[in-house]
């Protein structure tokens, strides 16, 4: 049973920038490998680029509530309000944020940086000058921090002492690891070289940031819950155990591997008031609730249900379905398939409040399948396949876990049914295992692998590894996830706390456009990257840059970047995306 949960949560899909933070995020998930071919598009003054890939789905299972909120307020701050309304200056290109990175001025255009230049840092070792950054060589850098002199209070927080930050990272167990890679193949992590890939980032990055006198220590330690049946709401007694170990470390921030993690860990850490980093996808009102405790690399749920109903309202509703070899001149009618879970359906609930509040508009059908029981996958499948193609569905949205498609992919095909698709980008080799013939017209908000010699996270591990590559195939993981905790230390200055951590994170200005797209902070902005996403679509005859195989996700729109709650963010009104050359 923990095999297949875990195969229904994860599959194929461990790459790096854990993504799928798409239109649908709504299942966790790993990605490709970073973002390749940053294209600049220029409209307006703005650049459109899409950094093709993210890190993590945006949504896991176990529980929380969520409440609708968005982010992006004047000069790129972002804001919460039930209506998901963004103040002025959250549109790219015509923001008036201030900070370094690329905030732009009133109807200036957003720089992309795609080039990577490792250079010693600005503000361990000299003073800053104006406006500057405290290094060259990620856009994603802080404002820049000069010497610093003087008592950073010693032992401020838990976990923190006058020369250390201690952080945790949870190690299943080998039995567990073993099942699940068993299943997964070269698709598994190696959690023995992703912590040492960890702890080559430490060593430069606790000489490259300002820490006031302190380095960060990392501290593994063997995990006596499993993960996999925490999903499924089982062994929470192991899960509490776990986030014990962690307090006791004493540990101040938890950054397990996302996937190592499950909710009911995350939350058993808030309340041991150490900080966690993967309550991935989970709704606003989650962060709220375990605030200050809880941060996210990658969107949060919320993110996601607003970019899903913009995409929808703005570019898609009331359009013929183009993307569909058999309903090209209908009407668009939509379809939803998400699993039976509490944090899945707040999502859904979500979605269907913005979809009603931006355009009036309501899913022809809802369907909902148990997450995890492979057992039901094929009868459900075919069952939803059945009813859509009955009520005329042109639009199948998918918010499934890798294994779901398989199914109802091949229940379409059998039932000579081929409407479009809107789905979650598992990834090109997870992809491959769908049925082509309906996958070949299928859009989301993934794109192209990138290359990995041409990532920052890459470029920076060589810098920091004297030249030797990395070990793990999922280091960007560790590069975002360390890259944005080491911000808040940073910005949270020498009286290191959970509370001022919090503020230091949500005092991150708005940055360019970058191989992760754009991290900006603002009240309530538990997650920086709740800001863009862009689109992609599968080519079945495409060279993958992930493993040269034939299948690839590519780029709508040369890459576009779209703001997730931004109605206006999305491009021309009721014009289609641009997608498979169209």
């Amino acid at each position: 049973m923990e095999t297949r949960r875990y195969l229904a949560k994860v599959a194929m899909r461990w790459s790096p920038l854990l993504v799928a933070t798409a239109v649908l995020s709504l299942v966790v998930g790993l990605a490709p490998p970073a973002v390749t071919n940053l294209a600049s598009q220029s409209s307006g003054g703005a650049a459109s680029t899409r950094a093709a890939s993210r890190h993590l789905g945006a949504g896991t299972a176990g529980g929380g509530s969520g409440a609708a909120g968005g982010a992006g307020g004047a000069g790129g701050a972002a804001s919460t309000s039930a209506g998901g309304s963004s103040g002025s200056g959250g549109a790219l290109g015509t923001g008036s944020g201030t900070g370094t990175g690329g905030s732009p001025a009133a109807g200036g255009g957003q720089g992309v940086s795609s080039a990577v230049s490792v250079t010693t840092p600005q503000g361990t070792g000299s003073a800053c000058s104006g406006g500057s950054k405290q290094f060259a060589w990620s856009v994603y850098a802080p404002p820049c921090r000069g010497p610093f002199h003087g008592s950073n209070g010693g032992t401020t927080g838990q976990g923190v002492s006058a020369s250390t930050v201690n952080i945790s990272f949870a190690e299943p167990n080998s039995s567990q690891q073993a099942a699940v890679n068993a299943f997964a193949g070269t698709a598994a992590i190696n959690t023995q070289q992703f912590i040492a890939d960890m702890n080559v980032y430490i060593h430069y990055f606790n000489r490259q940031f300002q820490l006031y006198g302190r380095k960060v220590v990392l501290h593994p330690f063997q995990a006596q819950g499993s993960y996999l049946a925490e999903t499924a709401g089982q062994d929470l007694a192991g899960a509490q155990a776990d986030a014990q170990t962690a307090a006791s470390i004493p540990a101040f921030a938890d950054l397990t591997f996302p996937l190592f993690a499950s909710a009911y860990y995350e939350q058993d850490l808030a309340a041991n008031h150490v900080i966690g980093t993967a309550g991935i996808g989970m709704p606003l009102s989650w962060y709220e609730q375990y605030a200050p405790y809880e941060v996210s690399y990658v969107p949060t749920g919320t993110a996601a249900a607003y970019g899903f109903a913009n995409a929808i309202c703005t570019r898609m509703a009331g359009l013929p379905a183009i993307f569909s070899p058999q309903y090209a001149h209908t009407t668009r009618k939509f379809g939803l398939i998400v699993p039976n879970s509490p944090a899945y359906l707040v999502v859904e609930r979500n979605i269907a409040d913005q979809l009603q509040r931006a355009c009036g508009m309501k899913m022809t059908i809802v369907e909902t399948y148990d997450e995890g029981n492979l057992q039901t996958y094929s009868t459900d499948a075919a069952t939803f396949m059945a009813k859509m193609k009955s009520l005329g569905v042109t639009t199948v949205v998918c918010g499934c876990d890798p294994i779901f498609p398989i199914m109802v992919s091949q229940a379409a095909a059998q039932q000579n049914y081929y409407p479009e698709w809107v789905a979650i980008g598992w990834g090109d080799p997870t992809t491959r295992d769908y049925n082509q013939s309906e996958w070949s017209h299928a859009i989301s908000q993934e794109g192209q692998y990138p290359v990995n010699q041409q990532t920052e996270a890459y470029k920076v591990y060589l810098a920091a590894s004297g030249g030797k590559p990395p070990e793990e195939k999922y280091y960007e993981v560790a590069y975002y996830m360390l890259l944005s905790f080491y911000d808040g230390l940073q910005l949270a200055g020498p009286d290191l706390n959970a509370a001022t951590f919090l503020h230091g994170w949500m005092s991150m200005p708005r940055t360019a456009a970058g191989q992760d797209g754009i991290w900006q902070g603002g009240p309530q902005a538990f997650s920086l990257a709740d800001v863009v996403t862009g689109m992609g679509w599968w080519d079945p005859n495409a060279t993958s840059n992930f493993d040269g195989q034939k299948g690839a996700w590519e780029n709508c729109g040369n890459g576009r970047l779209y703001f997730y709650n931004e109605p206006g963010g999305w491009g021309t009104p009721h014009t289609q995306f641009n997608c498979f050359g169209r």
